[in-house]
C-alpha cells in the first residue's frame, strides 16, 4: 500500500495478521467505509453493519435521491476496494485469523531467533519483540514478563 497507507505493515503471513487486520480496519474506519467489508447484521451496530448496494424501489425509474444514494455508495465501495475488497478480506480471514499451534510456534520461533547486531540496533531489536509480543498477546498466548526479559537478554548484542 501507498501514500497515506505506509504505516500499514506488509502482509507475510499469519503472525503478522492481527496487527495488519487493525491497521486496515482502521484505514477503513477512517475513510467510512468499513461497512463495504464487514458482514455485520445487528441494525443497531452501525460500526458493523454491512453495507449492500441500495435497490430503487422501481428498478426501471429510480428516484433522484435513490439514484443519488446509489453512487454516493459506489463511491464508498470503490474506496474500500482501493484499500482492500471484501473477497480479499473474508479470504484472508478464512485463512490467517486463526489461532493455531503453528501460528504460536512461528512467532515464538521469530523472538527466539532475533538478535541485536549492535548498540544502534536496539531500537529495531525491541520493536520488533514487542510486536511479536503483541501478536502473541493477540492470540491469546500467555506470555510472561519473565519470558520476555529472558528473551531480551538472550537476543541482547554480545560486544
Amino acid at each position: 500500500m501507498m501514500g497515506k497507507f505506509d504505516h500499514i505493515p506488509e502482509l507475510t503471513g499469519a503472525s503478522v495478521f492481527q496487527v495488519w487486520k487493525t491497521q486496515i480496519v482502521l484505514a477503513l474506519g477512517r475513510e467510512g467505509v468499513y461497512n463495504h467489508i464487514s458482514d455485520g447484521m445487528d441494525p443497531t451496530d452501525f460500526t458493523e453493519l454491512a453495507s449492500h448496494l441500495p435497490t430503487p424501489a422501481n428498478p426501471v425509474t429510480p428516484t433522484s435521491d435513490e439514484r443519488k444514494l446509489i453512487q454516493d455508495w459506489l463511491k464508498d465501495d470503490a474506496i474500500a476496494k482501493d484499500i482492500i475488497s471484501r473477497n480479499a478480506w473474508q479470504l484472508l480471514h478464512s485463512h490467517l485469523d486463526h489461532i493455531d499451534l503453528g501460528s504460536q510456534y512461528l512467532v515464538r520461533e521469530k523472538i527466539l531467533g532475533l538478535q541485536m547486531k549492535d548498540a544502534k540496533d536496539a531500537q529495531r531489536y525491541l520493536g520488533e519483540h514487542d510486536s511479536l509480543r503483541r501478536d502473541l498477546i493477540q492470540m491469546q498466548v500467555a506470555y510472561t514478563d519473565s519470558e520476555a526479559i529472558f528473551n531480551l537478554l538472550k537476543g541482547g548484542w554480545d560486544p
